[in-house]
Parts: structure tokens; C-alpha cells; sequence
């Protein structure tokens, strides 16, 4: 389930996007998706040729090495960055943990778009946790327009208790909406392939890169603002007053959802590890630009359009950024 494109072992793009014609589009239609990509400059690419050789290796047999797929690589900027990855053969549960500690670890603000959203007893649990300790938890999924139909259902069935503890969810309204990305505390962002549902966290192979940066984070929040703001708010009451049929459908999708879940026999963990961050920029302009894919407008990206005047120190972890117009 990993999406992730290497260039000369120098640049990456990691993402919600395929190779398909529902990403041909702007957003602006029901068979055009909204999502997001993402491109990364730095040492951080070295983990995501990591990633990809990973699957490389469990399909040829071939391993990858030497300059060519991982050439010297030094810091850009100031942006601290890593390519996080789970697989059933290396850890399956992995992916699992890192969102549960980042939700654990909020204070402030839970920001989630979700293309699927299928929270289990757990990572209920852990939400509801940080709703109690007063952190405001945002979630956008998809509304009409999805792919998987009993996916929506069996996501709706177990919404209840989020929005009686306070979360607000939102379904988006003008087409798919493929984004996966969590923001925690306007600081802390995570982006990638991986679902909020049992499959990306126990199942598949996923890949996320993980930013911890607050003028990234800031970028990437203007993002989800104005994604908010083409999505339909589901209140705990309209969520009890939906029709006998809808609940009995949604909750038999729930039981189904459990299909899903099986783990892979476990297989011989291996751990890929390189160091250092990267410059963050969306594609596609040129290497030190911000942009994403599927976007209706340019408004959102015009009007934040600002050059970097942090005063914070520089080291060899860093990189920077620059905005420019989506087109």
C-alpha cells in the first residue's frame, strides 16, 4: 500500500496519490479525487529508498545498493523529518503505535483527514482519551462520493461515541477524498499512505513521513482549513437520528470490517535506518516549492504565500521551504 516515487535516490514523493485516472483531475468532479503529495529533499530520502528497497527485495530478490540508489546526501534546511514505515513481515504494529503516541501526546489540537476511517476499541479509546484532557479533535472522511461503500458504513456505525465526547467529523462533499494526514498540536504532521482502519495498521505495508516542524505544520493546516470548509459537520444528533436502515446496514458493515483484520504470518523483522531531515516542499514547481495535487485553487497557497523568518538555530538536521502558487 506504499506510494512512494524515488529520483535518483536524491528526491522523493510520498503521498495519498496513484497512478490511476481518478488523480488526472482538479478535485473539481465526483471522478476526480482531492488529495495530496508530497516532495522530499534531504537525508530523510535515503529512508525512503530504504522503504521501497524493502519491497524490492521481498519481490526480485535483487538488492539495491551502492551510489547510484543512495548517493551522499546532505542537509537542506531546517525542517526535522523521517520516513516512518510498518509491515506485517517487519512489525506490523508499528504504524499502530506511532499514531496512538502521537494522539497520546497531544495537547492541544487533533487534526485527521481519514480516506478511511474505521476506528477500532483502541484507537477509539485513545481518542476519546485526549477529547477528556480538552484537546480539540477534528476529523474530515469522505461523504457520498467514495470508493468502497461499506467502508463508509462501517465507519459511521462506530462514530457515536467520538461525537458524544466532543470530536467533530466531517464528511467531504465535492468529490473522493483520498487525503491521509494527521496534525498534531500544529507541530507534529504525519503523511503518507496509511488509513486510520485495522488494514493500514496491522495488514499492510505502509509508509508515512513524519515532520516535526511548525511553519510545515502551519502549511499543511491552511490545507486542512480550507478542506473543512467544502465538508459537511456530523453532529452527535443527526448521528442518532439517521434512519432504522442506515444503522442496521452500517453496523452489519462494521461486523464484515472484521474481515479485514486477519494478520500475515510474521516473518523475520528487518530495520532500516539512515539519519538526518530534509527540506518538505509539494510538487510539482521546482525543489523549493510548496504545492499539492488535486487542489481546486490557488487561493489557499496564494494568500499564505510567505518567506521563512524563523530565528530558530541551524544544524545538520534542517531544511528549508518556500511557497508558491498551485497550478
Amino acid at each position: 500500500h506504499r506510494k512512494l516515487l524515488i529520483v535518483d535516490g536524491e528526491v522523493g514523493f510520498t503521498g495519498g496519490v496513484g497512478i490511476a485516472d481518478n488523480w488526472d483531475g482538479n478535485a473539481t468532479a465526483p471522478d476526480h479525487w482531492r488529495d495530496s503529495h508530497y516532495r522530499l529533499d534531504g537525508p530523510a530520502v535515503a529512508q525512503m529508498q530504504a522503504a521501497f528497497m524493502d519491497n524490492w527485495i521481498k519481490t526480485t530478490g535483487t538488492v539495491l545498493q551502492g551510489k547510484e540508489y543512495f548517493p551522499p546526501l546532505t542537509a537542506v534546511g531546517d525542517a526535522r523529518a523521517q520516513v516512518f514505515t510498518s509491515s506485517p513481515s517487519g512489525g506490523g504494529d508499528s504504524m499502530l503505535l506511532m499514531y496512538l503516541l502521537s494522539i497520546t501526546a497531544a495537547e492541544r489540537t487533533i487534526d485527521l483527514s481519514a480516506s478511511y476511517f474505521v476506528p477500532d476499541e483502541l484507537t477509539r479509546g485513545a481518542l476519546r482519551a485526549a477529547l477528556e484532557r480538552g484537546v480539540r479533535v477534528r476529523i474530515i472522511v469522505p461523504g457520498e462520493h467514495i470508493d468502497t461503500e461499506v467502508v463508509r458504513k462501517a465507519s459511521r456505525a462506530q462514530w457515536g461515541e467520538l461525537l458524544e465526547a466532543g470530536a467533530e467529523i466531517h464528511e467531504f462533499q465535492p468529490t473522493m477524498f483520498h487525503c491521509k494526514m494527521l496534525i498534531v498540536d500544529r507541530l507534529m504532521v504525519s503523511v503518507g499512505s496509511t488509513n486510520f482502519d485495522n488494514r493500514s495498521f496491522r495488514l499492510n505495508d505502509e509508509a508515512n513521513l513524519n515532520v516535526y516542524d511548525g511553519e510545515f505544520a502551519a502549511r499543511v493546516s491552511a490545507v486542512f482549513e480550507d478542506d473543512l470548509e467544502r465538508a459537511h459537520r456530523i453532529t452527535f444528533e443527526a448521528w442518532k437520528a439517521r434512519p432504522w436502515q442506515e444503522k442496521i446496514l452500517e453496523h452489519a458493515s462494521a461486523l464484515l470490517s472484521s474481515q479485514l483484520r486477519k494478520k500475515k504470518k510474521s516473518r523475520k523483522r528487518r530495520c532500516d535506518s539512515s539519519g538526518g531531515s530534509s527540506r518538505l516542499s509539494w510538487p510539482y514547481p521546482s525543489a523549493s516549492s510548496y504545492c499539492c495535487t488535486s487542489w481546486p485553487s490557488s487561493a489557499a497557497c496564494d494568500s499564505a504565500r510567505r518567506r521563512k523568518t524563523s530565528d530558530a538555530p541551524r544544524s545538520s538536521w534542517h531544511g528549508s521551504w518556500t511557497c508558491t502558487s498551485c497550478s
